[in-house]
């Protein structure tokens, strides 16, 4: 049961990670390092989510949770190497 909830919890960040307004639907001009900042924030607590999904994801036993913690895990996988991709972008030169 401690999964369960583990996993209720993890879903309410995504829920709200998601619901942030982004710069995208702002279009406020932003300078690169707010940009940088923004997304490193992002990334963060993506990566804070997986490492949740992914411990919940080992301690299920149920096959068909499983499989529903394994598809979350997966598009947070890849909204975090996006994620990456926007702060290769946005990197501030040195």
């Amino acid at each position: 049961m401690w999964h369960g909830s583990l996993f209720l919890r993890v879903a309410a960040c995504v829920r709200a990670c998601l619901l942030q307004p982004s710069y995208y639907e702002q279009k406020v001009q932003v300078t690169p390092l707010e940009a940088f900042q923004h997304f490193a924030c992002l990334y963060i607590k993506y990566m804070q989510i997986f490492r949740k999904l992914e411990e919940c994801y080992h301690g299920m036993v149920h096959p068909q949770k499983r499989i529903d913690v394994k598809l979350v895990l997966q598009r947070v996988m890849a909204h975090v190497v996006q994620l990456k991709l926007q702060l290769v972008k946005w990197n501030p030169p040195n």
